[in-house]
């Protein structure tokens, strides 16, 4: 069985058919795929969202693989309980919800990140969570593990657009920031996640 580390860019090779879409990583041409408009309950809040399976981040189609190879949906739209992403369940299915204001004033390369990092936790089978209220809550380890996976992602998906600096001194300071220091995965352990994508 592969670790989450050895599958970190499965989810950015595989392509995946969903209602004749084909997201495929990489793609720089705006499409998104299949939009449909809905009401998606989350949490207390009822609230209007677009469905797909990708989403664009800085002209790359960008989409989740979660644990057992279960496509995950992307819901975005105004979500007041969501700061900007984050990763439940809907009955059994995995989601990602995505508050689209908030989210969108990121630069891409944290975009990447705050969405790669909700996926890895759908693919570590971390995420029990069935709305946003209450804010979930995960191990340190857990955390640390799905950060691992958001960079390597990150790196992969924005490879040619990536800022000259160092992305995960970007990545520790843009979290110290809003975070706080006591945030868990330290900029050490950052470079050794991207160390292990180099090897």
């Amino acid at each position: 069985m592969k670790t989450l580390k050895e599958n970190a860019f499965i989810v950015l090779v595989s392509t995946i058919l969903v209602s004749g879409i084909v997201p495929c990583y990489g793609q720089a041409d705006g499409n998104k795929g299949t939009l449909n408009s809905g009401t998606k309950a989350t949490g207390r809040t009822l609230t209007a969202s677009q469905s797909s399976y990708s989403t664009m981040i800085g002209g790359a189609t960008a989409y989740c693989i979660a644990e057992k190879g279960l496509s995950v949906e992307l819901r975005e739209g105004s979500i007041p309980l969501v700061e900007d992403v984050l990763a439940i369940k809907d009955q059994t299915l995995p989601v990602i919800l995505i508050n689209s204001k908030p989210f969108r004033d990121h630069p891409d390369w944290f975009q990447a990140f705050l969405f790669y990092r909700e996926c890895g936790l759908h693919r570590l089978g971390k995420v029990h969570a069935m709305s946003a209220s209450p804010t979930p809550q995960y191990s340190k380890d857990t955390i640390i593990e799905a950060d691992c996976f958001a960079i390597q992602a990150t790196t992969m998906l924005l490879r040619q657009k990536l800022p000259d600096t160092n992305l995960p001194r970007l990545v520790h300071d843009k979290l110290e920031q809003s975070e706080g220091s006591r945030y868990p995965t330290s900029l050490s352990q950052f470079r050794k996640c991207m160390d292990k994508k180099a090897a």
